[in-house]
């Protein structure tokens, strides 16, 4: 990922403030946007299609520690306190 914090500058296409926007950040960005969107959508499907237990037991079978907490909304942790 490092790629992506040393890119080749490009030329500037248009210029608000200190913000540059390149011909190569034009191509760049929607590639990345439709890595991440991948990346996303598989985790949804898998997350849609499998039983709750079978995902589970998969976890436990490949040595993921389970805790009573993995159960809870992982931005339950970022919330205000007390509200998990």
């Amino acid at each position: 990922m490092i790629f992506h914090f040393l890119p080749d500058p490009g030329k500037t296409v248009f210029q608000l403030g200190p913000l540059h926007i390149t011909d190569n950040g034009l191509v760049q960005g929607p590639v990345f946007f439709f890595r991440l969107s991948v990346v996303v959508l598989a985790s949804f499907v898998l997350i849609w299609t499998t039983d709750t237990r079978d995902l589970m037991v998969s976890l436990a079978k490949a040595g993921h520690p389970l805790s009573p907490g993995l159960h809870r909304v992982p931005g339950a942790a970022f919330s205000a306190p007390g509200a998990a």
